[in-house]
């Protein structure tokens, strides 16, 4: 009998999976994980199969399906399973495959020896990719064909935050914003579509995202986030780290140079210090009484008030952070007295006086003091010029206390000169002086046998002189002063020898008139009055002893022997010479090698670098007999 071809039959037609399939209708539990253990983690998401409006089937790619035929579309329809699964079997007659339902044959893997349809009813149909799938039905009399499209979604939403309506400042890889923060969160799915995005602050529990959030606490955040499709796949969290900066910063200010109290001059420098505990300081602003527009602050310069009018004055500062935060502006009232004072002077310290000259040092201090009679509080100013210099523009410094010179060397003139408070100021005076900075230079010399390897070190001998002589460009020399091994200081009187053979640490150093006092020079003296130690090396031990003149004791060595020589000294070893059977002396270069029998007498002659001299003499036998 024909059948209708469009009937769900088995036996006239055939279902076949093209790409990935559906699944059954119920849902497995995933979970994702966050990355921190002290963070609630988020929520378990059932994957589940999804219908829109349209109709259209999304299905979990991760959950396996079976195929079910129903008689009409209601929901409450009977259904029945396909279980059988369409395979072919050789014909043992024909050769050819024979269309058999459940036949027994073993599986693509070999793993195992149960038929398809016994796999698919106990595991179903695996989905492999997602996108479009689709189920084809084909008529198996006509061979005419209809495809059922679902959708396969394996793939998580992509969630996207933005951060906006504040300024925002990046220092060190973190992130800063100021007032009227918001978040705005919202998500992709390519697939199945997004079902909801959850997001949670400073790791509490997840919320459904429902609108923007408005984040006006400062603090540190941590944001979280991530999307779920409509199939249950949930993205992995992801965490934003930022910083919410609504404190201004906090900016004091210090005066400096030449002010008493809140009374400045106009050498005076206002520096202003600004602090933000979060994103920082941005820039300082400030301005002067009824200015317009503010200054940007330079922390280089400070604040100068040479421009400022005499008088009465207020200074107003704020701070701005990196984000924006602006602090009140602040006040600091001030006078600013631009009258300058008078000076008398005095020398205090070291200072020395010839006929025509006054020599002072950069530890001499120059006091000014005001004498007036109307004044109670004189000012004093004053220059310095070097000598052959004109001083026609050469302008005034403001006196506070006594002062040293920065001149490093030479005759130079000091002006000084009081104005009181109306600006009546006294004839210039003038001081002519002669600065001595440099302290002398003290030569340090030996006479008679010295040698030095270098580093300060000397070998002297018992007899070698010691003399020590300075010089001092300007002021003069006062005095030489030494000291020896630990004793105390000793006055310089003229040149002196070490008699006793030792080790010696002796300084020295000069001082001249008006106190420079030259940094001490050490230097190691080593008195050496022992000679060189003399060693005659054989290459080969003495094969016996003979009598020799006297007592002396003769050594007998085989022939193609060699004799070393060589000497050691402390101060080294200078001059190393010898002589063989009365021979001429020669210096010692190399080895001497007896090749003949014989009677030899060796004569060697050591002399080191502080002239210490020593002398050996030996016999000794070559023989070619044992």
């Amino acid at each position: 009998m024909k059948r209708s071809l469009r009937q769900w039959v088995i036996g006239s037609s055939v279902l076949l999976l093209t790409g990935i399939a559906a699944g059954p209708l119920w849902a497995q539990d995933q979970t994702t994980v966050s990355g921190t253990d002290s963070q609630v983690p988020p929520p378990a998401h059932k994957h589940q199969v999804y219908v829109d409006d349209l109709g259209s089937v999304f299905w979990p790619v991760d959950l396996p399906f079976w195929i079910r035929l129903s008689p009409s579309a209601q929901e409450d329809a009977p259904s029945f399973l396909l279980n059988t699964i369409y395979e072919a079997e050789d014909d043992e007659t024909t050769g050819r495959k024979s269309q058999q339902f459940g036949t027994l044959v073993p599986s693509t893997s070999g793993e195992d020896n149960i038929t398809q349809t016994e796999r698919y009813r106990a595991s179903g149909l695996s989905l492999e990719i997602q996108g479009q799938q689709f189920v084809r039905w084909v008529n198996f009399l006509t061979k005419e064909e209809s495809l059922f499209k679902f959708v396969a979604d394996g793939a998580p939403p992509i969630s996207t935050l933005k951060l906006r309506e504040a300024p925002v400042f990046i220092k060190g890889g973190h992130t800063f914003f100021g007032k009227g923060l918001t978040a705005a969160l919202t998500a992709q799915d390519a697939l199945s579509g997004v079902r909801d995005v959850f997001f949670s602050i400073d790791g509490g529990a997840f919320v459904r995202y429902e609108s923007e959030l408005n984040l006006g606490q400062e603090k540190h955040y941590s944001l979280r986030r991530y999307a779920v499709d409509h199939v249950g796949y949930a993205s992995t969290p992801q965490e934003v780290l930022f910083t919410v900066d609504l404190t201004t910063p906090t900016t004091v200010h210090a005066t400096h140079q030449n002010l008493l109290g809140d009374t400045l001059s106009t050498s005076s420098v206002i520096r202003l210090s600004s602090e933000d505990a979060l994103s920082g300081v941005q820039t300082v602003h400030y301005y002067f009484d009824g200015e317009d527009e503010s200054h940007v602050y330079d922390d280089k310069a400070g604040i100068a008030l040479s421009e400022l009018p005499d008088g009465k004055h207020v200074l107003y500062y704020y701070g701005v952070d990196q984000v924006e935060n602006r602090e009140q502006a602040r006040e600091y009232a001030f006078y600013l007295d631009r009258t300058p004072p008078r000076v008398a002077h005095t020398l205090i310290g070291n200072y020395y006086a010839t006929e025509i000259r006054q020599f002072i040092s950069m530890r001499t201090r120059i006091q000014l003091k005001a004498t007036d009679a109307q004044m109670q509080v004189p000012s004093i100013e004053y220059r310095v010029r070097k000598s052959g210099k004109k001083d026609s523009k050469q302008g005034y410094s403001k006196y506070a206390t006594p002062f040293k010179l920065l001149i490093r060397s030479g005759e130079f003139t000091v002006n000084y000169r009081g104005i009181d408070a109306l600006r009546n100021r006294s004839n210039p005076k003038s001081l002519n002086l002669v600065m001595d900075s440099q302290p002398p230079k003290t030569q340090f010399q030996l006479r008679g046998s010295n040698y030095t390897r270098g580093g300060g070190v000397f070998w002297i001998a018992s007899h070698t002189q010691i003399r020590l002589d300075g010089e001092d460009d300007l002021s003069g020399m006062q005095k030489i002063e030494y000291q020896l091994a630990g004793q105390p200081t000793q006055a310089y009187a003229g040149p002196m020898t070490l008699e006793n053979e030792g080790q010696y640490l002796f300084r020295f150093w000069g001082t001249d008139q008006v106190n420079n006092r030259e940094v001490f020079t050490p230097i190691l003296l080593l008195v050496d009055n022992t000679p060189p130690e003399i060693a005659e090396v054989f290459s080969t031990d003495p094969l016996r002893t003979e009598e020799g003149e006297g007592s002396e004791v003769v050594n007998v060595y085989p022939i193609n022997t060699t004799l070393f020589l060589s000497a050691v000294d402390p101060a080294n070893v200078k001059r190393l010479e010898f002589s063989l059977d009365d021979g001429p002396a020669q210096p010692y270069k190399d080895e001497l090698f007896f090749t003949e029998p014989g009677r030899h007498r060796i004569w060697v002659r050591a002399q080191d670098n502080v002239d210490n001299t020593a002398e050996h003499s030996a016999e000794f036998v070559i023989t070619d007999t044992l």
